[in-house]
């Protein structure tokens, strides 16, 4: 090898050292974490005569987490919201669907309804869990009241998607990956 293409192959050496780092690296960075943690936040903005806006929200609206892990929900607003599971062709997707969500024969409605409420609205089952122990599948939901931390396992099989949605606030919606 002359003195001139030596630098070049040591650089190239280098190169695909690097290259084969970083993909190792990005491969760590995929595995799902065995905790993980959603915050709901609602700021509420209105000005007289024009405007209110409702920013409830869940933080982040993605979410990856291990098979068996531990997924917390944090309601730092004071309203209360849900976490509900449900198929991803009833999230509403639209401003007349999300209007239309408490209707009755909606989504929404079929939501509250498995809380069992008392006559004042209230939940009197804030877990409603229909299949295995755990977050697993459509159908599983909790009631968070305001200012309230809840901790729940998920027990979805490894390469399930769950769809999650608030059953009071239906613009609020996500995606949970069990990894």
């Amino acid at each position: 090898m002359s003195n001139r293409l030596w630098p070049r192959a040591v650089a190239a050496a280098l190169l695909l050292v690097v290259a084969m780092l970083a993909g190792t690296a990005v491969a760590a960075s995929k595995k799902a974490p065995s905790k993980a943690t959603i915050t709901i936040k609602s700021p509420v903005k209105y000005k007289k005569n024009k405007f209110i806006q409702d920013g409830s929200r869940y933080i982040p609206g993605n979410v990856a987490i291990k098979s068996g892990g531990k997924l917390t929900l944090k309601n730092k607003s004071d309203q209360p919201h849900t976490f509900s599971i449900v198929q991803k062709k009833d999230q509403p997707k639209n401003l007349r669907q999300i209007f239309e969500c408490g209707a009755p024969g909606t989504i929404c409605e079929s939501l509250f309804t498995a809380f069992a409420p008392d006559p004042d609205g209230n939940p009197t089952k804030p877990v409603v869990d229909v299949g295995s122990p755990g977050i697993d599948q459509v159908g599983d939901e909790l009631s968070l009241n305001p200012k309230s931390t809840t901790k729940v396992d998920v027990s979805a099989k490894k390469g399930t998607t769950l769809y999650f949605m608030c059953g009071i606030h239906a613009w609020m919606q996500g995606s949970l990956k069990v990894r």
